[in-house]
């Protein structure tokens, strides 16, 4: 057996690209093996990120898809894979090879949990992707197109998505020629998966000391109701965070508020941080017309004792799957020192505000492509 090192790109498309497959001569190409280790995005140990704060296993892989394709569409595996899963949820799996015909560029599309849900305005539960990825066989043409179309959808402002997340990503590798009497050769290749959410928290202190803040509702403006599937038009930076993507939602009749009700949370004076319920969202890229500030898109509002709060979230432009946000929110006296109202100030290190009649709340918004 041969190992051989190789090079491995992402083959994210546009759903306008015109595809236009060729295969190559092949001068009495041999067999090839493709031997895959598959990660989630980040979860290498090399990464700035940190994965002990995994929210459990809805953040994990709980079962895997593994479609190789060559250059003129033709299937050559439709693998769907679960047993190393069973009760234990993975970041990274390894171990999958698979046996190809050598000497040109292989798509190779991961799909994790494609079984996952989304809660409906009803209250139950409805799958998520609407395809069947277990009809394609190999032999059969690859519907590319139809595949980069496809969307993940919420139809509903108290919608999120529910329990395990869906997973998808697509790598273009290129497979080297080899002799057909050559003795096995195994080409390595590490792939990695990107979780198709915005993960939220919400982190809220109270400093004042004779007053608590009944939380009874929080919303989000101008987020999407609708992603591609698999990252659409995405460009990676080196530890594989998007800086630039594609949403389908290009004119924006599809944003809407995201509404999310509280009872029995209530944050004391006690300077104690109270948590909300994390919650996942999709991937949005709206851009708020009224702002001259590039980086204040998203409006926050927040109803605490029957008042409304609210403020755009500072530093963040845009959410691209896979992003962490986290917003520590602090509430305190209204009028600084010499009794003037406290104003807003932006700024890629600046805090924003929420104002009412009674207090100010400073809202501290970080984020980044980390679970």
């Amino acid at each position: 057996m041969v190992l051989a090192a190789v090079a491995v790109s992402s083959c994210s498309q546009s759903v306008d690209s015109t595809l236009n497959p060729v295969l190559p001569v092949e001068p009495e190409a041999g067999q090839a093996f493709m031997h895959l280790h598959i990660a989630l995005a980040n979860a290498s140990s090399g990464s700035r990120t940190d994965y002990s704060a995994v929210a459990g296993a809805n953040e994990m892989m709980q079962e895997l898809r593994i479609i190789i394709v060559r250059p003129d569409l033709t299937i050559e595996h439709n693998d769907f894979i679960s047993t190393p899963f069973l009760n234990n949820p993975l970041v990274a799996v390894g171990s999958f090879q698979y046996q190809v015909l050598s000497g040109e560029e292989k798509s190779v599309y991961l799909l994790a949990n494609e079984n996952a849900c989304r809660t409906a305005a009803s209250g139950e539960k409805v799958p998520l992707i609407d395809y069947d990825f277990s009809a394609l066989e190999a032999g059969d043409k690859f519907p590319a197109a139809e595949i980069a179309a496809l969307n993940i959808t919420l139809d509903a402002d108290t919608a999120t998505l529910n329990g395990v997340l869906p997973m998808a990503e697509c790598h273009k590798i290129d497979i080297p020629l080899t002799d057909p009497e050559s003795p096995k050769v195994v080409f390595p290749y590490n792939l990695f998966l990107t979780r198709a959410a915005v993960k939220f928290e919400f982190h809220i202190t109270n400093e004042l000391k004779d007053i608590d803040f009944d939380i009874q509702s929080l919303a989000i403006d101008k987020v999407s109701s609708r992603e591609y599937l698999f990252p659409n038009a995405a460009v990676y930076n080196d530890v594989h965070e998007i800086t630039s993507f594609e949403v389908p939602n290009v004119g924006g009749d599809d944003y809407y508020s995201f509404v999310r009700e509280y009872t029995g949370i209530t944050a004391k004076g006690d300077n104690i941080p109270v948590d909300l319920p994390v919650f996942y969202l999709l991937e949005s890229k709206y851009h708020d017309p009224t702002q001259e500030n590039d980086d204040l898109n998203y409006m926050v509002r927040m109803r605490m004792n029957d008042i409304e709060y609210k403020a755009y979230l500072p530093n963040l432009s845009q959410m691209p799957r896979n992003t962490h946000v986290i917003v520590n929110v602090f509430i305190h006296n209204l009028n600084d020192g010499d009794g003037a109202r406290s104003s807003y100030s932006f700024g890629s290190n600046s805090d924003n505000i929420f104002r009412s009649d009674a207090c100010i709340v400073r809202c501290v918004t970080t984020f980044g492509n980390e679970y």
